[in-house]
């Protein structure tokens, strides 16, 4: 019997960061990972931009400061251009940024620099399927604040009248919780085109783009606890 399964795509990195020696080393570490493909470095926010047109990355590693521009306002002209690209910023210590202004504009990912290796894969692996990964000491109450005040077009009784399977409803309170198509397939013993599809009907079903608003949209409607 001939396989029909295709190889898994691998994620292309763009790291963009000042300081030659971390930027240089954590090339070196992510490229021996066997699930990313090719590893761009950039020093600035005009390197970046000249990378992202030749490479375009599927996920861009931010330094918290750079020396010619604002790490989200960078983000912000790529995302212009290139909407599919997702993004993690890797901060030097917790107040250097405004975590709430990131996932506003569409950085899914956020932790420091001294995050381990192991752990910064898992979170590449997550934000390029989509998810939502945040490593603050405040990343439990950030959901909530979302929830309460993310400005949507869907009353609250009308999220609350739609009817969910079972399935769906345990999909639901992944996705609120972070995890990636590839970990709910995983938790759910199901495949990972079965879990894509769950979610797929789950974003048609609530009226969402992605799976930061279903999140915030099942917390308001108490669709999950």
């Amino acid at each position: 019997m001939v396989s029909r399964n295709h190889p898994k795509r691998k994620t292309d990195i763009l790291i963009v960061d000042p300081s030659n020696i971390w930027r240089a080393g954590l090339g070196i570490i992510l490229s021996e990972d066997p699930g990313i493909g090719s590893c761009q470095l950039a020093e600035s926010g005009e390197s970046a931009l000249a990378k992202v047109k030749i490479a375009r990355p599927d996920v861009i590693l931010l330094a918290g400061t750079l020396p010619d521009i604002t790490s989200l306002e960078l983000f912000k002209i790529i995302k212009a251009s290139y909407p599919k690209i997702n993004a993690i910023l890797l901060a030097d210590e917790h107040n250097q940024v405004n975590i709430f202004e990131l996932i506003f504009n569409g950085i899914l990912g956020y932790c420091l620099k001294g995050v381990s290796d192991t752990r910064l894969k898992e979170i590449i692996k997550s934000v390029q399927d989509g998810a939502l990964w945040i490593e603050s000491p405040d990343s439990s109450t950030i959901l909530t604040w979302l929830a309460s005040n993310l400005e949507d077009n869907q009353s609250l009784s009308s999220v609350q009248s739609i009817h969910l399977t079972q399935r769906e409803k345990e999909v639901l309170h992944l996705i609120a919780a972070g995890e990636s198509n590839e970990k709910i397939a995983k938790l759910l013993r199901i495949s990972t085109h079965t879990a894509k599809a769950h979610v797929c009907r789950l974003f048609d079903k609530l009226n969402v783009r992605d799976r930061v608003q279903a999140a915030v949209v099942a917390t308001r409607a108490c669709l999950v606890s």
